[in-house]
This record gives C-alpha cells, structure tokens and sequence, in this order.
C-alpha cells in the first residue's frame, strides 16, 4: 500500500475521523508504532482532506471530498466539537442556542471568544474559521444588520422578527437589572456598561465582553493591599431563549475560567440569566460555582410573565406594522411602563410610526439596520408612500419632561441621515431614486437653545429636514382617524 492509500481506505468506509481516531485504527489494523501512524497522517496529502487547529491537542479531522458535500459532515464534525470541548464547538453551540443568527457585533460576547490573548484562539480567527469552512455565513440583515447565519445543516434559523422580539425584550431587561444592582450597591453608580447602551468592545472585562459589567467594591470581591484596594466585578450575560442547555453556557463558563487564569485578573462575581435552564444546564453552572437565574427569581413572576407578553408583542409588532397592531401594543404596554423605563422609548417609536402614517397610508418599517462602508445604523422608521412617491425617515426620541435635546443629539442625528442618504443611492435601492426623501426628528419633548441653531444649520441645505415637537405630537393625536389610547399615552406618560 502507498502511504496516504490505508487512510484513504479507513475513511471511505467508516467516514470522517479525527486524526487520533485514525492513528488507533492505523495502529491496530496495520501493527505499526503510534509515531509511525502519526507521521503517515501528517503526510497524508489529496483526497485525503483535513481541517486543522478546531480540536484541541493539534488534532485534525480527515475526511474526503465527497464526505464535504453532505449535511452529515457538518453534524458529525459538530458532534466531535462539542465532545471534545473546542471553542469552535462551543462558538456554534453559541449560535444555535440563540436561534441561528446572531448580530455579527455581538459575536465576541455570545461566543465567548478573548480579544488578544496568548496561547487562546481569538475571536476574529475564530469567526474567519467558521465562515472559510461555511459552518455559518455572513449577511445584511433589514431587522438585525451585519449578522452571522449558522449552516442549516446544524440549525433551521428562527425568524428575525422573532430573534429581534427577543433581543429589544434582552435589553429592556438588562436595563432593569442595572438599576436593581446599582441599588442594592452590587455596583457603582453610573459605572456599568451595558448592552443596549455600551458597544461590545466597550463592555470589557479583562479581554471579554459581556451584556453587563461594572466595577464592585463588595467586601468579598475587592483585592490589593490597603489603602489601595482594586475593585472587583459583577458581569452577566442574559438569553431568553425557551430552555437553555449545558453547551449554551459553555461560552459563558469559557469566559469566567480563562478570565480567572490571567494574572492579576482580579475577582468576578458572574451571573447568567435566563427564563428556564435543563437540569444538565443547571448542574454545570452549580459546579462552576457560576449564578444562574430567572427574572421570575429576581424580581417575581409579574415581571416575568410581563417580559414574556413584551417580547410576543414586539414579535407581532416587527412582523406586521399595521395602524390596529400599534393601537393594540400601546393599549396592552402602558402599564409597564413604570417597571421598564426602556420600553417607553421602544413604545414612542411606534406611535411617531402610527402617527406620521395616519395622512400618508403608506408602509412601515421599524428598526430596519442598514449598513454602509462599514457604518452601520439603526433607522427607527421608515414611512414608505404607496409606489415609492415619498420616503419619510423618522428618529424617534423619549425624553424625561424636563429634558431637552441638544446641539449634540442634532449633530448625531444629522450625522445618521447622511448614511441614510449614502444608503439609498446603493443599487439595491433603485426604486427609490425618483422618491421624494425627507428626514424627521420627533421628539416628546423640544430642543434646546443650541440644538435650534444647529438644526436652522441643517434645514439650510438642498434636503428636507424636518422637527416634530412634544407639542406637534400631541396635536396630531387629537386627531378623530386616531384611537383616543394614543393621546392618552401621550398625555400620561410622554
């Protein structure tokens, strides 16, 4: 037999196999010393395939052309990741337990994966290593962005309005628990980065990120030497997901134990937070000596009977924007609205929405991310007339009452209606390029003595710009064509 013709045969009839796998069957079918089976696998060339650097301890997977080109092969191989605890396994594990698609910013975080650190696999050569061996695919998004697919042969990704539903419903939580650990003194006051607010790479904990993290100063979590005492850390990673399963917590785990092995990494108290965990889920987190918790558990099954009806509501609301739908989310949110301060401002978008279509009856699209030249930006609604006539962009923005925008906001959002305007002149909106386009900044409150100069600024040029004030606002919900719950919540709680 030549060299590469005993592997070539063990992987034709028994399948792919990882490189130590082989070297048993080599030893014990072909009577040669595991060196010598060790170095035939190292100079085994086509047909003979491998992928390397995904299991631990330098192992290959072999395989042959015609195994690649199956969904078996990507099951299979899946399997012996998660067996063998690769973070690759555990990146996909990330991944699935997330519904298949996850936003592409996201993905250290979710994944688990460090920035830079020796001797662990970063999280960009990890995510170019998923996507060069086509395990998960990179896409555009109109409700998530720059997102990362899984293969379907592992997972039939969720609905991304099901997956948005979730993600808005996340993040009104983790605002909610912010508060709750600030004070009860968990945290420091306005030290906390967080998801929602704080990009991932801003949410650092060593190099990790997480959806929360901030500094402690809890007895047990401090160290150094007095006087000068380092604080330690509170993070939390959060998935409202049906069940979660001991893989899905892997990537979480994976964090806190390298975290732990880096010098003078300092102490961690993490928490991870979801609405059920599998018993397996459960035991390894216990092991770990990792917190794993419900919202029920935290704060009662009010709010998280409360969280549930959100994020089903926000589902029907990204699925379908209809006049009746907005009427029937503000009418069912309001009073929730005091627990979850967040979800005003998700609840304000939808009334400009309703409110600025209620002349125009044209289409509605919410919280559509569009990305340009690497920018990438969240338009809160898009009010597209019937046959693509006009276009009207609107920023939405809830205020405290007392609260007036500033010269800075306008900058932001004139600053957002530049990409908008670079987006629409991308090819795949050509239907848009005899539309009339307008840009609106609504807001419940009005702006500041600086922010009126700098928008006069704005509306001096060729665009049309345009400013909705608290005022305007509650005018145009006075309207007979507007169910009286809209101006009600606007009277009450804007």
């Amino acid at each position: 037999m030549t060299i590469p013709t005993d592997i070539y045969h063990i992987l034709k009839n028994q399948g792919p196999k990882s490189s130590s796998e082989v070297r048993e069957i080599l030893v014990r079918e072909f009577d040669i010393s595991s060196d010598a089976a060790t170095q035939r696998i190292s100079r085994a060339k086509p047909p003979i395939n491998k992928i390397k650097g995904w299991l631990p301890r330098n192992e290959a997977y072999l395989y042959l052309d015609k195994h690649r080109r199956t969904h078996s092969f990507e099951r299979n191989f899946y399997k012996k990741l998660l067996e063998k605890k690769s973070v690759y396994g555990i990146a996909l594990a990330s991944v699935i337990s997330r519904g298949g698609i996850i936003n592409e910013s996201e993905f250290y975080c979710i994944t688990g994966s460090p920035y830079n650190l020796k001797k662990q696999t970063s999280g960009e050569k990890l995510k170019r290593g998923l996507l060069d061996e086509g395990f998960i695919t990179s896409q555009n998004n109109p409700l998530m962005g720059a997102s990362l697919i899984v293969t379907p042969a592992l997972f039939n990704s969720q609905k991304e309005s099901a997956i948005r539903a979730r993600l808005i419903t996340e993040e009104i939580f983790i605002s909610l628990l912010k508060e709750w650990l600030e004070k009860n003194c968990y945290i420091a006051n306005d030290l906390a980065k967080y998801r929602g607010v704080d990009i991932e790479s801003n949410r650092k904990v060593g190099q990790f990120s997480w959806d929360i993290e901030s500094p402690s100063y809890l007895r047990p979590l401090k160290g150094g030497v007095f006087p000068v005492k380092k604080p330690g850390f509170v993070v939390c990673d959060v998935l409202f997901r049906s069940r979660v399963t001991d893989h899905a917590l892997s990537a979480f785990i994976k964090k806190i134990k390298i975290f732990e092995q880096t010098a003078n990494s300092g102490s961690l108290f993490p928490m991870f937070i979801a609405y059920h965990f599998e018993k397996e889920a459960f035991n390894f987190a216990k092991s770990e000596g990792v917190l794993i918790t419900t919202p029920q558990n935290l704060f009662g099954k009010e709010v998280g009977d409360s969280l549930n009806e959100i994020m089903v509501l926000f589902k029907t609301a990204l699925e379908k924007t209809t006049p009746e739908m907005i009427e029937s989310f503000i009418e069912k949110t309001t009073k929730y609205y005091e627990k979850f301060s967040t979800l005003k401002g998700y609840a304000f978008e939808l009334i400009c929405a309703h409110l600025s279509n209620y002349s125009l009856n044209g289409s509605i699209y919410l919280q559509k991310i569009i990305n340009v030249n690497g920018k990438q930006k969240e338009i809160d609604i898009m009010n597209v007339e019937n046959n693509n006539k006009s276009i009207i962009f609107i920023e939405a923005k809830s205020k405290e009452r007392d609260n007036l925008v500033t010269a800075e906001e306008v900058r932001d959002w004139k600053e957002k209606t530049d990409v908008i305007n670079q987006w629409l002149k991308e090819p795949e909106n050509a239907s848009y390029r005899e539309s009339s386009i307008k840009h609106e900044l609504w807001v419940n409150t009005d702006l500041d003595v600086e922010a009126k100069e700098e928008f006069k600024k704005i509306k001096s040029g060729k665009k049309e710009y345009l400013f909705v004030n608290g005022s305007d606002i509650r005018k145009i919900s006075t309207s007979s064509k507007i169910n009286k719950g809209i101006s009600d919540a606007l009277k009450n709680y804007f």
